[in-house]
């Protein structure tokens, strides 16, 4: 049979034992914890550096289609300044076209 100071030593040795394991238990939580920790902050950077390039992939998406505005007004521009242009003409013609006219009639009425 075993004794009371048997008893007690076989306790104490189970506490012992208990409490030795203890931290090692809570080491690795911290570790696990750690870990964790380190894995969500990876995914917040890799998440940062996406956010970061569309938000580079918008900046492009706004500088092109600003390019392309400002190409189609110069192009609107310019092609009213032609059809400026070629009112002018069409307007001298015309003033030629009635002048020429008017000379043929001067002529048509020396001649009768």
């Amino acid at each position: 049979m075993i004794g009371d100071d048997d008893l007690e030593t076989t306790t104490v040795k189970t506490k012992l034992a208990a409490m030795l394991e203890q931290p090692k238990e809570d080491e690795r939580e911290v570790e696990t914890a750690a870990d964790e920790a380190a894995t969500a902050a990876n995914e917040a950077f890799a998440a940062e550096g996406e956010a970061l390039a569309a938000e580079g992939e918008a900046v492009i998406a706004v500088e092109k289609a600003t390019a392309a505005i400002e190409q189609a007004k110069r192009m609107a521009l310019e092609a009213r300044q032609e059809a400026l242009a070629m009112k002018k003409r069409a307007l001298k013609e015309k003033r030629e076209a009635i002048a020429a006219k008017e000379q043929a009639l001067e002529i048509s009425e020396r001649f009768q």
